[in-house]
């Protein structure tokens, strides 16, 4: 069983994710497994590196969805195959060529409807590819519940992906109590808006939400990832930010390899993401463990509360006043760091992973 190749296609723009998602799996799968990666050629030398240093070569890079198509007769049609995330352009084209045993690990977006008309209108080709997948895996218990209840996909699952080299294996309470005990109160609060480039148009109107408190605070947006310098959401921002906090506005658009994630997110007092689909869960429980005070909306805000986590709703931010935003007692900072603890145990997420490929393997 474990002999046969899991194609897993993923978008290598993504590289902040890709790069992780493909590292883990290299490290941590007994099974076989054979990656598509499709991108951008400048990012090639990104995911060279990381197979080069695990001794692998089980992978093909392509520029584009196109190259792969005109070379994709070496994926057979009854191969098993996980797409992760992925655009419906590249969904149709295994669906019309019948393609046999394909899956898909949705990361979050696609899965929820919104009350716009093109969401409703291509609601009908959503369930009819969500029902064609052999299974699908969802990273989030909201979008198991849509999965099961809005599109009644039978084979769904919940598994959160594998984390890779630990960059905070080393922290601590004691780092959470150093924190709260050098906090300075008369120091402008940090705030980071998260979580990239994709959220931007959930930054805007927290502008204006936390305006009268900018003489307190430092607003950091989060654009670190896929960001497109001519995007007019961004440069609404730009400007808007600018004009609105001054020197106390910062766009964040470098790529911080995981090495160095830790120390740009503890540089954050405070972190807002107003996003209602499910966005930045590294993002979530990197602050989590640094003791940060949260502030989120939707599927986030719901699945973060249900796994027990104490942290706050994006609606409390309204005139809130500055000692509230700011304030988190440390035994809730405490709190929600011995939970994640004991919530991010590799070796169960491990166990489930590779029972889940024995199960697409069969199929």
């Amino acid at each position: 069983m474990k002999d046969r190749y899991i194609y897993h296609i993923l978008n290598a723009n993504a590289s902040h994710l890709s790069l992780q998602i493909v590292t883990a799996i290299l490290l941590r799968s007994a099974h076989k497994h054979f990656f598509i990666l499709i991108g951008e050629k400048n990012k090639k030398e990104l995911y060279d590196k990381i197979f080069l240093e695990n001794n692998k070569d089980n992978y093909l890079y392509f520029s584009s969805f196109k190259e792969f198509r005109k070379s994709s007769s070496f994926v057979q049609k009854k191969d098993c195959i996980l797409m992760h995330a992925g655009s419906y352009l590249w969904m149709l084209f295994f669906f019309i060529h019948q393609y046999r045993n394909v899956n898909w690990i949705c990361w979050g977006a696609g899965m929820v409807l919104s009350k716009r008309l093109l969401s409703k209108c291509s609601f009908i080709v959503k369930y009819l590819l969500y029902n064609w997948f052999n299974s699908v895996v969802v990273l989030m218990t909201p979008e198991l519940e849509y999965a099961r209840k809005v599109y009644h996909i039978k084979n769904v699952f919940y598994i959160p992906y594998i984390g890779i080299k630990d960059p905070l294996s080393g922290y601590s309470e004691n780092r959470i109590i150093d924190y709260v005990n050098t906090q300075k109160k008369n120091s402008k609060a940090v705030i980071y808006l998260g979580n990239n480039s994709h959220c931007i148009s959930s930054y805007l109107p927290l502008l204006d939400t936390l305006y009268h408190l900018k003489d307190k605070i430092e607003i950091h947006c989060m654009a670190n990832y896929s960001l497109n310098p001519n995007n007019a959401s961004y440069l609404q921002l730009k400007e808007k930010g600018k004009k609105m906090y001054g020197d106390d506005f910062v766009i964040h658009t470098e790529f911080y390899e995981l090495k160095d994630y830790p120390n740009f997110m503890s540089c954050c007092d405070v972190y807002i993401c107003g996003a209602e689909r499910q966005t930045g869960l590294g993002a979530i429980y990197t602050l989590i463990r640094l003791g940060r005070k949260l502030y989120l909306a939707g599927n986030n805000l719901s699945f973060i509360k249900e796994s027990g986590y104490i942290v706050h709703s994006c609606n409390e931010l309204n005139n809130i006043e500055y000692e509230n935003i700011v304030d988190f007692p440390l035994k809730d900072r405490l709190y929600n760091f011995k939970l994640i603890k004991e919530e991010m145990n590799d070796s169960k997420a491990i166990d489930r992973w590779e029972k889940y490929y024995d199960f697409i393997i069969l199929q």
